[in-house]
């Protein structure tokens, strides 16, 4: 191990010894003070580690061995010294690259807004520099909540979140819904569920609730109410009788409901594959064919007057005559190129044939889901029976996601 790391540090080559004399100069080495070992008997050849300074001082015994000696592979602490040298600018360059990424992660570049209607971003972005944010800033001088607080002062900002992400500043803002003053006399915004759902998180903006945690909704069914009712306060030191209590009227306050109701929300969808399915798939074998058609008569003029292959696929082009002094010749020139077309069968497994049907399953429901929404859990059925036999396999998906199920509803008040 010691003479390992001495030779390491002092640097050795692998040489390649062919020729005539090549045993010759083996039996040499080995006897002499030419510190030689790991030598290995090719087929027409010999291979060995040699110290680097002894390779020059052999020249003169492989001369005299009439043989041929060559180095095939350098090693060691000197050999490494040198590449380093020679990359030295690439290593630079690395370190500089390194140090670089990690100084600009430190700083904000991109800013991501979600949740806007009426608002542009524009408006947004400059709300967010006038509480002090800009482009470029470190990460830690940006003060969250401060930016929080300038959007939700906004008049048609309600309530307002702000993540770092990195190097990204993530926006989520809800707006108000801002109903025309002439119109609050005789309408409200409820807050109504758009699916039906486990409801798992209520966050009341403004107006009442009306479910609670835990609840089962039916979509349309009413989950933050518009208008409150309470009793206007008596002051402390005025008692009422139980009959003056009684006759107290509850005061109605009618107001835009918003809010963000998160529930659990299951997904139903079917699909099947099957494990032999055909294709059509297009050859080489083209032919052309040319015809006239003036009216509803058609003349063939060139080519097959009728398709040539019993699978074929069409390509139709029709060209009309120019009209001439506002007048529409009914002539048409058409040409069809019937294209041969082969049928092929492909085969795959079971296994392949149930992961196929499900990812289809789960396609179908991701098409019909929110992007927000959060995919919880997913299950399969495998419904079909005799799968091999029949050719298909059926399968049921159920996905479950957490999304938030709120949608304001505009309603007339009587």
């Amino acid at each position: 191990m010691i003479f390992k790391l001495l030779y390491l540090l002092q640097g050795y080559v692998i040489i390649r010894i062919e020729g005539y004399g090549k045993e010759k100069l083996i039996n040499f080495l080995m006897r002499s003070d030419f510190r030689i070992w790991k030598v290995k008997h090719k087929r027409d050849h010999f291979e060995a580690r040699l110290k680097m300074k002894d390779f020059k001082e052999i020249r003169p015994y492989v001369k005299r061995a009439d043989c041929q000696v060559r180095i095939k592979s350098k090693h060691g602490f000197p050999y490494w010294l040198k590449k380093l040298k020679f990359r030295k600018s690439l290593f630079i360059g690395s370190i500089v690259a390194v140090i670089v990424l990690y100084l600009l992660s430190s700083f904000i570049w991109l800013v991501d807004i979600h949740g806007l209607s009426d608002l542009s971003e524009e408006e947004i972005m400059n709300l967010l520099k006038d509480s002090g944010f800009e482009y470029g800033m470190l990460k830690h001088k940006v003060d969250v909540k401060g930016l929080e607080d300038t959007l939700e002062d906004h008049r048609k900002v309600v309530w307002a979140d702000i993540e770092l992400q990195g190097t990204k500043l993530d926006v989520e803002v809800v707006e108000k819904v801002l109903v025309e003053d002439k119109d609050r006399a005789n309408k409200v915004v409820d807050v109504v569920a758009k699916k039906a759902g486990l409801v798992e998180e209520v966050i009341v903006l403004k107006g009442e609730s009306v479910v609670k945690e835990g609840e089962l909704v039916q979509p349309g069914e009413k989950l933050i109410s518009g208008i409150r009712k309470y009793y206007p306060q008596v002051p402390s030191q005025e008692e009422l009788s139980e009959e003056e209590r009684q006759k107290l009227e509850p005061k109605v306050e009618k107001m835009v409901a918003n809010g963000i109701v998160k529930a659990k929300v299951w997904y139903r969808s079917y699909a099947e594959t099957r494990l032999i399915d055909y294709h059509k798939q297009q050859t080489d074998e083209v032919v052309d064919s040319v015809s006239i058609k003036y009216g509803n008569l058609e003349f063939n003029i060139y080519g097959p007057d009728r398709p040539p292959f019993a699978q074929f696929k069409v390509e139709k082009m029709v060209k009309s005559l120019p009209s001439w002094r506002n007048i529409d010749f009914p002539i048409e020139l058409i040409r069809r190129r019937y294209i041969k077309v082969k049928e092929f069968k492909e085969k795959q497994n079971l296994t392949e044939a149930k992961q196929l049907a499900k990812r289809k399953a789960l396609q179908k429901v991701l098409d019909e889901i929110d992007e927000e929404a959060v995919v919880i859990n997913k299950e399969f059925e495998i419904i079909s029976e005799n799968q091999e036999v029949n050719n298909i396999i059926r399968v049921k998906a159920l996905v479950t996601t957490k999304e938030d199920i709120a949608l304001q509803k505009v309603k007339n008040v009587q």
